[in-house]
């Protein structure tokens, strides 16, 4: 059947058989199908949805149009692996990656097309999406970190639990242990949002020195990681394994150790950095009630920091850092961020959409857990 046929179907509300799916998945694949017509098929998605069953079709489609790696028999080991559906500010895989595998775990490191066209927040093709690739990717067992909040995809922790009940399926589907965690966007993940930016702070967590809520967050996803590898420990042991291979340096040996198989040099000093860079200082005086991370998520990527088009070129050097967070207290002038720009004219309106991303107010905020629940 034409893809046209088949986008029309979906379009109209219709059940597409297995078969007719990987037609569709397998045809992009291979250049067959244009970028067009696989963006017509995701926003008919985005308004009619994919049953459970298409859910899977899907899945084994996008887990069949490359090559899959069986990485346990290679290495004779259990691999386990950590995902997250994205958030600003997210830099946790770099930190968690180097401390995982300093505790003994072997070590592997493995979306344009829904990103330029409204269509990245689908569940089915979220849930797709994501475990097409862990799995064709070798792992058996897989920590998802499921952002719930202003600057996620799922804005609430219901809509969150069905994102990863639908994930854990997709495991199960594919006989993978999956444990899901829900966890807080409501604002910026740690401090820094920018590519080089982000480079920096998960550097400097994975030596013990990051903001406490990316610490946090990176530590219990390597607790969690290590309770499901083939080391035989449970998660509180499993913490106590990672915190100690950050302190004794054992963390970040490894990172640098990956940085320099790639080709590159771990020296932070050799990061880009932005040419302008200016403070943006509290108004008044109080609480910090809110930090928008959608607000400072636009910002970063008006500043250069991602892509709007599919095309468009990453200004790796750009970015922010959020100085003070959800609960703080600062005074009239305080440094609430730093802004790094290109120009002086982008770093002022840089300034000017994060200060509309902060709610300074007379009464503190409510505490709020980065971990807002665990489901497996």
């Amino acid at each position: 059947m034409r893809p046209a046929e088949l986008i029309e179907r979906k379009r109209n509300g219709e059940e597409l058989a297995a078969d007719e799916i990987a037609e569709l998945i397998l045809g992009y694949a291979r250049g067959e199908i244009p970028d067009y017509q696989l963006a017509a098929f995701c926003m008919a998605v985005y308004f009619r949805g994919l049953n459970a069953a298409e859910t899977y079709a899907l899945t084994d489609a996008m887990i069949r149009s490359g090559r899959t790696l069986d990485l346990g028999a290679a290495l004779g080991r259990k691999v386990v692996d950590k995902h997250s559906t994205g958030g600003v500010g997210d830099k946790t895989t770099i930190a968690v990656g180097p401390i995982v595998a300093a505790c003994g775990v072997p070590d592997k490191q493995l979306y344009g097309l829904r990103d330029v066209t409204a269509t990245v927040d689908i569940l089915p093709l979220i849930a797709s999406s994501i475990m097409s690739k862990k799995i064709a990717g070798g792992a058996d067992a897989i920590v998802l970190d499921v952002k719930v909040g202003d600057g996620a995809f799922m804005k609430t922790i219901e809509d969150a639990r069905v994102l990863a009940e639908a994930m854990l399926e997709l495991g199960r589907y594919a006989n993978r242990e999956v444990v899901c965690l829900l966890t807080d966007m409501d604002q910026p993940l740690g401090a820094a949002v920018g590519n080089a930016l982000e480079i920096v702070e998960a550097r400097a967590t994975v030596c013990g020195e990051g903001p406490p809520d990316f610490t946090e967050l990176v530590l219990d996803a390597c607790a969690r990681l290590l309770a499901l590898s083939d080391l035989g420990i449970d998660v509180a042991e499993g913490r106590r394994r990672a915190e100690s291979a950050v302190a004794d340096g054992a963390a970040l040996a490894v990172y640098e150790r990956w940085i320099r198989a790639q080709g590159g040099d771990p020296d932070p000093g050799v990061l880009p950095r932005a040419p302008v860079i200016r403070e943006l200082l509290a108004p008044v005086a109080g609480h910090v009630a809110r930090l928008g991370a959608i607000d400072v998520g636009h910002a970063a990527l008006h500043l250069g920091a991602g892509r709007a088009a599919k095309a468009d070129e990453i200004d790796h050097s750009v970015g922010i850092v959020c100085r003070a967070k959800r609960g703080d207290v600062v005074a009239e002038g305080d440094v609430l961020a730093e802004i790094h720009a290109r120009t002086e004219n982008e770093a002022k309106l840089g300034a000017g959409e994060v200060l509309a991303a902060y709610v300074i107010g007379d009464v503190p905020a409510p505490e709020r857990s980065i971990l807002l629940d665990v489901i497996a």
